[in-house]
């Protein structure tokens, strides 16, 4: 949300397009109400827009295969962890015109769900183990920009500054995961690394744009050892797909956590737990 409203203060034209389009469907003398939401086309896009250019994760949390399978002609063993680079798959150059650059106007005649059927833009993820929150984000997302842009000018800077300073990248390095056979596979390529620590030197200060220059430089479907752990990173649309509905019931489960951590005593939830019974009652 912070980095929507932040997008709009750098382009004006932007935000008063919003401003005019508010103010002639809800007024000045009320706030802005879900019923309102059908109306409010360009507040709509411009949400959209934010989520495909700034996902809250920035990567996903990691799957794990629970058997071998092949995505985009690799194989990928048993028990391999997978990451979404949901921030290089909303700037994929193969699906937008100017990636980087904030224009709501893309979705005006353009029909995009970021609710994790259109694989161009899926910031709550997909297939199993998306985020349960997605409807309740959505609308939050929707309620609260829509009334700071319209109860307020375009000086937040103060406020969106302290809010950005928040915002940090969560990169979740889950160690230990068994060795695959000695069967000779067809692996995603590797980039050359280093002993014990892998490629984790590659990652510098920020992994999302790390990880999407390995990607360009390689492949979309990239094999990483990040530590002592083999990480597969997912970084187009096509690939995600590929894991996120084709392999869907393959892909539902998450890596186990290390003995004695912080992770494996936290109470199991929908997101976290590994599959089975548990995940399942935990749906109901």
């Amino acid at each position: 949300m912070e980095w929507i409203l932040l997008e709009l203060m750098k382009k004006p034209q932007l935000m008063r397009k919003l401003q005019e389009e508010i103010e002639r469907v809800v007024g000045l003398e009320r706030m802005v109400e879900e019923l309102d939401f059908a109306k409010l086309k360009y507040l709509d896009n411009g949400v959209k827009e934010g989520f495909r250019i700034h996902p809250a994760a920035l990567l996903m949390a990691p799957h794990m295969a629970m058997e071998d399978c092949v995505v985009m002609g690799y194989d990928i063993p048993k028990n391999l962890r997978v990451i979404m680079n949901v921030w290089a798959i909303g700037r994929d150059m193969g699906s937008w015109t100017d990636p980087e650059e904030f224009i709501p106007e893309r979705f005006m005649d353009l029909i995009v769900d970021v609710h994790g059927t259109d694989f161009r833009v899926i910031p709550f993820g997909s297939g199993r183990r998306r985020c349960s929150g997605v409807h309740l984000g959505t609308v939050f997302v929707r309620l609260v920009t829509a009334q700071l842009v319209l109860c307020f000018d375009r000086e937040l800077t103060i406020i969106l500054t302290v809010a950005l300073l928040l915002v940090a990248i969560a990169l979740l390095l889950l160690l230990i995961t068994p060795k695959s056979g000695a069967k000779k596979q067809s692996l995603p390529p590797s980039p050359p690394g280093l002993t014990i620590i892998g490629h984790l030197h590659k990652l510098g200060r920020l992994p999302h744009d790390a990880l999407r220059d390995i990607a360009n430089k390689h492949r979309s479907v990239v094999l990483l050892h990040l530590g002592l752990s083999p990480t597969v990173v997912v970084t187009s649309p096509e690939a995600a797909s590929q894991v996120l509905r084709t392999h869907d019931a393959i892909f539902a489960s998450r890596p186990r956590p290390l003995p004695g951590s912080s992770s494996s005593t936290v109470l199991a939830t929908s997101a976290s737990v590994r599959t089975g019974a548990i995940l399942r009652s935990s749906a109901q």
